[in-house]
């Protein structure tokens, strides 16, 4: 969610609907929960190793 909330304040969607923007954001939503479960499963992210 945080690219697309950057995004969203560099203006990059000005004009879009408000379809759009909630599109977006359940991309954005699905996007993370999948993110997430995959470092969970299979120890992927460096989140998980420690290196953050």
């Amino acid at each position: 969610m945080a690219i697309v909330r950057f995004l969203i304040d560099m203006g990059l969607f000005i004009g879009q609907s408000k379809a759009f923007f909630g599109l977006l954001h359940g991309l954005a939503t699905a996007t993370d929960a999948v993110t997430r479960e995959i470092c969970a499963e299979w120890a992927f992210c460096a989140e998980n190793s420690g290196d953050v």
